[in-house]
């Protein structure tokens, strides 16, 4: 692309070479009229190259941005599918035992401190290529295993008596009314 631009900046120059008067002191003469052309079109030529390169450079930023944004979504909307599971979300725990379900979670609580590691590495790769991310305000203040969520909800059942032990058949059950009703 800057060859073409060149060859036609020079032309004149070119032109002015040829046409000087043949003899003795030719060579002169037409290292003088080069250099005088030369001088005239050699900072246009440099301003004009400049911008056609930086115009490359961006488009091509502006490319590789657009291929990662796309890599990125592609790469959301796949994760969403596969890891669904793992968020509260009603539907994947229809799909799955409960048994699975733990397993899920104690698989995504050990996996929590390398996904950090993996995002300090993404923010890092961003900052180095220019690419400004949108901050989300999210914080987790603590990861609840299943077995302390279902501890934890076993105790609130007990404290609001919506809890009897169906396990001790001997003993006699003692059915207290709800608080609160």
């Amino acid at each position: 692309e800057l060859l073409p631009s060149i060859k036609e900046k020079m032309r004149p120059t070119y032109t002015n070479v040829q046409s000087v008067p043949r003899g003795s002191g030719t060579f002169d003469r037409m290292k003088s009229a080069m250099s005088s052309s030369c001088n005239h079109v050699v900072h246009s030529m440099f301003d004009d190259a400049t911008r056609t390169l930086l115009s490359g450079i961006t488009n091509l930023i502006n490319q590789m941005k657009s291929m990662i944004g796309q890599s990125g979504e592609i790469v959301q909307k796949n994760s969403a599918v596969v890891f669904s599971i793992c968020w509260d979300d009603t539907e994947s725990k229809k799909m799955i035992s409960p048994e699975m379900a733990k397993q899920i979670r104690e698989c995504r609580d050990s996996l929590l401190p390398s996904l950090n590691t993996l995002v300090g590495i993404q923010n890092e790769a961003c900052d180095l290529l220019g690419i400004e991310r949108e901050e989300i305000e999210l914080d987790v203040m603590g990861v609840e295993t299943f077995d302390q969520q279902l501890a934890r909800r076993k105790e609130e059942a007990k404290l609001n008596g919506d809890f009897f032990d169906m396990c001790d058949s001997d003993s006699e059950l003692n059915i207290e009314p709800k608080k609160g009703v």
